[in-house]
């Protein structure tokens, strides 16, 4: 995890805490019990429970990949001073999204870093229990989910449609900090071929923001 509670019920991030000058003890915000800061050469850093623990909100196997695109995300967000959460957790729904966002005052927007495997019933419900309390979702899938010659039924689960876009996919790629989006996805029937576009985005590159990227695709036109 990548948030934690101190002493004083604030809210307190991994990477920007400095040992120094923790006061008390860390707690998990979802179960409420002892957090550690572990900060190492390869992981970067981030809460962990004191022992094993079954705590319904946060995974002690939370990879490398998954710790790394939400801080990377929550860091692009707030250079463009877009209200941005981590690990928000929202008691009416029992969910936490990886971010949760506001492009306006009105509407939130849910941002899921799928890294690993969801079942379709699993997905289809947290999409839904989102939508229905008046937030938006976004899937951003990692690198289990990389484009070959078809799509899967992994993949199917996470398109989305847009008039100019068509079908396309958000994907998240970590160890070059970069932002992919797939769009006019076309799948051939008879020999499965897969055809798409990619718009790149460099997540270090501050020019290129989420204002950019819409300007660009409210441009674009698509011919089924």
């Amino acid at each position: 995890m990548l948030i934690a509670l101190d002493s004083q019920n604030h809210y307190v991030q991994a990477d920007l805490i400095k040992e120094k000058n923790i006061k008390g003890s860390l707690f998990c915000p979802g179960c409420r019990q002892p957090v550690y800061l572990k900060r190492g050469k390869i992981k970067i850093p981030h809460f962990s429970h004191y022992q094993a623990s079954d705590c319904f909100l946060f995974s002690e196997g939370e990879t490398l990949e998954h710790l790394a695109g939400k801080q990377m995300l929550s860091q692009w967000f707030t250079q463009q001073e877009i209200p941005c959460m981590l690990e928000a957790y929202l008691p009416k729904l029992k969910q936490r999204p990886d971010l949760l966002i506001w492009l306006d005052q009105k509407i939130p927007v849910a941002i899921e870093f799928q890294c690993s495997f969801i079942s379709e019933a699993n997905m289809i419900k947290r999409t839904q229990s989102y939508q229905k309390a008046g937030y938006k979702v976004i899937w951003i899938l990692g690198k289990r989910f990389k484009l070959k010659r078809k799509l899967t039924a992994q993949q199917r689960l996470f398109l989305y449609y847009h008039k100019n876009l068509n079908y396309h996919l958000f994907f998240l790629d970590t160890n070059h900090q970069k932002l992919h989006i797939f769009y006019h996805l076309i799948q051939f029937e008879r020999n499965e071929l897969l055809k798409s576009r990619n718009y790149q985005v460099s997540l270090t590159n501050k020019k290129i923001t989420l204002k950019t990227i819409i300007n660009h695709f409210e441009t674009l036109t698509y011919q089924p």
